[in-house]
């Protein structure tokens, strides 16, 4: 089969498919999102109605002000009362307490709720001898048995008026409580009359507010029902099909211990078989106990017809339209295979290494465009291997002058230490690239003295590496006529910045020169680590050799460098080291330094240079955990074995 017939076949099938998959999902989809859209409906509606009926569950400050003038007046009649019993009637304090309680209950016949829940009468010690519950006093006397000097309705037993306490947390059970007190009237007494947070909800926010707020939302939502329902699912209020008797109130009851068994809920919704949609929201007024609960009830049959219909007409267009793109595959399918099999070719000539070949489309149309596209990604392929070949004889040309100046700085470095009667000398250095800034040397000097520098160029690479073989020059040439330290220095930092100083380019440097004969060495620092003295025999260890250091050679003409001087004694050692070995990093970043280099020192017994290399090479090794050197790293030292015959 023909690439065209197989591309037209392929496109119309593809066609064919979409077809069937787009009106799959506008099916899903339409049917998913309007659930979706009515689901959210109500969830916002439910919540604009919870938010409207929360507030209207709270008291006003109006109707809580009522209450406690209503309360005021209560215990001020208690107090005439239990003044009325004392004096005139002579009761016990067990009847007149009986006598209240039966007020309460009394109330509680009449309205459903007690108009009030407790009185309690205290005496003049504070100590309540006439109450409606067994329960503790929520103003308790302190703890020497005295009376309760902090209760705020304490200054009632000495004239004050009634005293009117706010709807608050008791510390007793920690149930929302209202108090209001007055004085005695016959007797320094407290009266006090108690009213629970739930019966000021039920008595002003349902008879008052709420019932109101239900009729309201009916109206304005044009629901089947809205009904407040209390935490064990019986009815506060209503408006709508009544709710007490419908076929839906085991669904509402199983929403309702949806939302008590998990807390994180905000609301719960239910589809009931008849198309309606039921939403349950928590209804969260202050003060509220037990906890009251928002139901709506939506009508959503028509919603569901218009979906059916809504699914029908979306079969009826999808079957059509797939027809349309069968046809319309087929027919493109043959005008784009004829570009797309000139392209082809191209790309075959390419890949064949014909670099040359050019793709020559006038459709007009995006196939011109990446033909075009095509030719210049050709002509850029050309032109790039052209300047990849010259680039690679660039750096392999490089590369070999590279291998080449690292040899030539490998053969100025010593390849062994020279052999001198009552020293040990030994050096080691590994550049951190090809070529590197650090070196290190023995000058051989007149009066049987030999001396031992280190040195390390700034920058690293090539531009170090001759830096560092320049001062190198310069430090042998001078060093033929120039014993101490400090001159030898001096002077070559004058011509080393009248060659290149005014360019920046500077080295640190130390130098020690020592008499093999006496043991006596001078050294004379500019800008470098100080070397580590270790002492042998039996005088201990010191692992600092203290010197005050000058500036690095380049830096300005005429610096002087201090001179220094010390005794070695048998078995003393002094190891040179540059920054790249106290600056080694491990894989988190971490440098080896000085402290851990000093530590490694202390506990080793120096009787070999080459053993005291391998310990600290090894150690700097184990650090850095493979990784890569970030700069030089040169190690020299010797280690005074004793007087030489002169």
């Amino acid at each position: 089969m023909r690439f065209r017939t197989r591309l037209s076949l392929t496109m119309a099938l593809l066609a064919a498919v979409s077809a069937g998959v787009m009106t799959a999902i506008g099916m899903f989809a339409t049917a998913t999102s309007l659930v979706d859209v009515y689901g959210r409906f109500g969830e916002t509606m439910t919540r604009l109605a919870n938010r409207q009926l929360s507030q209207s569950m709270q008291m006003s400050g109006l109707a809580m002000d009522a209450v406690n003038e209503q309360m005021v007046v209560s215990a001020l009649i208690a107090a005439e009362f239990v003044a009325a019993a004392e004096a005139g009637a002579g009761l016990e304090p067990d009847e007149i307490s009986g006598r209240l309680r039966r007020v309460i209950d009394r109330s509680e016949e009449y309205r459903g709720h007690p108009l009030v829940d407790e009185f309690w009468i205290t005496d003049a010690q504070g100590r309540p001898y006439i109450r409606t519950t067994e329960e503790n006093l929520p103003f308790p006397p302190d703890s020497s048995g005295g009376p309760p000097h902090g209760s705020p309705f304490w200054p009632l037993l000495y004239g004050a008026p009634p005293i009117v306490q706010e709807l608050g947390e008791r510390g007793a059970d920690g149930r929302e409580f209202s108090y209001v007190g007055v004085g005695g009237v016959d007797a320094p007494r407290i009266v006090q009359v108690g009213v629970s947070a739930e019966h000021i909800i039920d008595t002003v926010a349902h008879h008052f507010q709420v019932q109101d707020a239900v009729d309201r939302f009916h109206h304005l939502l044009d629901v089947e029902r809205i009904a407040v329902l209390r935490q064990d699912g019986s009815i506060f209020a209503e408006a709508g099909t009544p709710l007490r008797d419908a076929e839906v109130m085991p669904d509402v009851a199983a929403m309702l211990r949806t939302l008590h068994e998990d807390p994180e809920l905000e609301y719960a919704a239910r589809r009931f078989p008849q198309g309606d949609l039921g939403v349950i929201t928590l209804l969260d007024p202050p003060g509220a106990d037990p906890a009251h609960h928002l139901y709506i009830q939506y009508h959503t049959q028509s919603e569901i017809a218009f979906v059916s219909q809504a699914i029908g007409h979306i079969l009826f267009w999808g079957a059509v339209l797939t027809l349309a793109g069968v046809g319309a595959g087929m027919y493109l399918g043959r005008g784009i295979s004829r570009p797309l099999h000139e392209l082809a070719a191209g790309a075959a000539e390419i890949g064949q290494g014909n670099l040359a070949h050019r793709v020559e489309l006038k459709t007009g149309d995006e196939m011109e465009q990446v033909a075009i596209s095509f030719n210049t990604m050709a002509s850029s392929l050309q032109a790039h291997i052209g300047e990849l070949e010259r680039e690679t004889a660039r750096r392999e040309r490089l590369e070999s002058e590279l291998r080449i100046a690292s040899s030539l700085q490998e053969s100025l470095l010593p390849a062994e230490a020279p052999a001198v009667e009552g020293l040990e000398l030994r050096g080691w250095s590994q550049p951190a690239r090809e070529v590197g800034g650090d070196f290190f040397d023995y000058l051989s000097m007149r009066e049987g003295r030999v001396g031992l520098v280190i040195g390390d160029a700034a920058d690293k690479g090539m531009g170090a590496a001759l830096l560092a073989t320049e001062c190198w020059s310069m430090l042998n040439t001078l060093a033929e006529d120039i014993l101490g330290p400090d001159e030898l220095l001096t002077r070559l930092n004058n011509t080393f910045h009248r060659r290149g100083g005014k360019n920046g380019r500077f080295v640190t440097l130390f130098l020690m020169v020592i008499d093999c004969r006496s043991g006596a060495a001078a050294y004379a620092l500019a800008g470098h680590n100080p070397p580590l003295l270790l002492k042998g025999g039996d005088g201990g260890r010191q692992q600092e050799l203290t010197c005050r250091t000058g500036l690095p050679l380049g830096v300005r003409p005429g610096a002087r460098y201090a001179r220094h001087e010390l005794r070695l004694e048998p078995g003393d050692t002094v190891l040179l080291y540059s920054d790249g070995v106290t600056d080694a990093r491990d894989p988190e970043g971490r440098c080896y330094g000085e402290s851990r280099l000093r530590a490694l020192i202390q506990n080793q017994d120096v009787h070999d240079l080459a053993d005291l290399f391998a310990t600290l090479q090894g150690d700097v090794e184990r650090h850095m955990a493979g990784r890569p050197l970030s700069d030089d790293m040169t190690l020299a030292g010797v280690r005074f074995i004793g007087p030489a015959n002169p």
